[in-house]
């Protein structure tokens, strides 16, 4: 469970997203930038996870990206191998189990997750939705998929 302490916790967690461009700063070694193609990322990091939809869709997927004192778990999907489409990303205080059940699963979970996206969100944008010239960011619970996480969906 998280605490909350004085000031937010996320300091170190400030520079994933630059909201003047939005890039989404995985490591020191991979920023995925509006610009970048599937092929670009994959040369960054081939040995991660793909699921090719089958549809015109790409997905990379990164796990258990430690930063500060939170593990990240990124998806990053793409269009037609040169369009970044989407960014969606969670995070937790200790890694992401590697088999999902539903046994480890809970509404009320996924509800205390979703408060702390909001605050991080509030605290390095000013809103839990906000709309750039490049996209958009905003956090959200999906009741139907069992889903929570932050959500980056960038101008085709």
């Amino acid at each position: 469970m998280l605490r909350l302490c004085g000031l937010y916790p996320y300091q170190k967690m400030k520079n994933i997203i630059d909201l003047s461009n939005g890039t989404l700063k995985i490591s020191d070694e991979v920023m995925v930038s509006p610009n970048m193609t599937f092929d670009n990322l994959h040369n960054l990091a081939p040995q991660n996870s793909i699921w090719d939809v089958g549809n015109g869709y790409k997905w990379i997927y990164f796990s258990d990206i430690k930063i500060g004192n939170y593990y990240f778990y990124f998806r990053i999907c793409f269009y037609k191998n040169t369009t970044l489409y989407c960014a969606e990303f969670d995070f937790y205080n200790q890694p992401f189990p590697e088999k999902w059940s539903w046994e480890n699963w809970s509404e009320e979970k996924d509800l205390r997750q979703i408060k702390m996206y909001n605050k991080y969100l509030l605290e390095i944008m000013g809103a839990t939705n906000k709309k750039f010239a490049w996209g958009t960011i905003s956090s959200y619970y999906d009741r139907r998929s069992y889903a929570t996480g932050i959500g980056i969906k960038y101008k085709l």
